[in-house]
């Protein structure tokens, strides 16, 4: 399935560790630049995965610290390669007491 469009589990309150904020789900094997917004009431570790295609290991992370009140933007500039089925997603690192949101934009 090709992604494309907006991809968000809205607003969470108190989210426990390894909560989900956005996954894009299984993408076609095909280049996708990605951009991404995080906002966060108290300060808060965000981790954008990369998936492989059974959704069980992460083949590479990158994490992403909001401050409390504030709203985080990451636009790709760049592209990335997926394979068949395989997937981004943005999950919460730690539980914190407060609410956190995050979206993926896919082009």
């Amino acid at each position: 399935m090709q992604i494309t469009g907006w991809s968000t589990e809205g607003p969470k309150m108190n989210p426990a560790n390894g909560t989900i904020l956005a996954d894009t789900g299984p993408a076609d094997p095909r280049q996708y630049r990605f951009n991404m917004l995080v906002s966060a009431s108290v300060g808060a570790r965000i981790d954008m995965e990369h998936r492989d295609s059974t959704n069980t290991v992460t083949l590479r992370s990158f994490p992403l610290f909001v401050v409390a009140g504030t709203t985080f933007q990451m636009a790709q500039s760049g592209e990335v390669q997926l394979a068949t089925d395989e997937r981004i997603r943005l999950i919460i690192n730690g539980a914190v007491v407060g609410v956190v949101g995050g979206s993926l934009f896919v082009d």
